[in-house]
């Protein structure tokens, strides 16, 4: 089914119940309420919440941060009863557009090396591969550095 009407917005605390329960369906638990508590509290950070028009369900987020004239996408997230409906698709398309709103340098981002969904989502938008950090997730996978660049 594909994705209906959607928009995306600031996410706040009042959202943390729904963003946890979100993360939750992730099987690396890389973000906790601790970590979302965190990232809306910093000025850089930006939490932002895909939901559903006009039922206003929260199915996605996206967490990046911008820091000197570039964007680093930290987290992307579907909830698990949407998945392969294009909500990952939606915002990371989000991301790229506000990326060239803002004229930031560049996306960086890095990912699972087994994480091929990911991954072939990414090189889709024109994501391309820059380098690669030696056991960087828990269990001793490798991250597979990506960047996107505008022009």
């Amino acid at each position: 089914m594909p994705l209906a009407r959607f928009a995306i917005r600031n996410g706040t605390a009042a959202d943390l119940d729904r963003l946890v329960a979100i993360a939750g369906a992730d099987a690396h638990g890389s973000f906790t309420r601790a970590t979302f508590e965190s990232e809306l509290q910093l000025s850089w950070s930006h939490v932002e919440v895909l939901e559903l028009v006009p039922e206003g369900a929260a199915v996605g987020l996206l967490v990046w941060w911008w820091v000197a004239g570039e964007i680093e996408l930290l987290y992307v997230a579907t909830d698990a009863s949407h998945r392969r409906q294009g909500v990952a698709l939606a915002l990371v398309r989000h991301l790229l557009a506000r990326a060239v709103e803002l004229g930031a340098l560049r996306v960086m981002l890095e990912v699972r090396h087994d994480n091929a969904g990911a991954r072939a989502l990414y090189e889709r938008l024109g994501f391309v591969v820059v380098g690669v950090r030696p056991r960087y997730y828990r269990g001793g996978e490798d991250a597979v550095l990506l960047d996107w660049r505008a022009c």
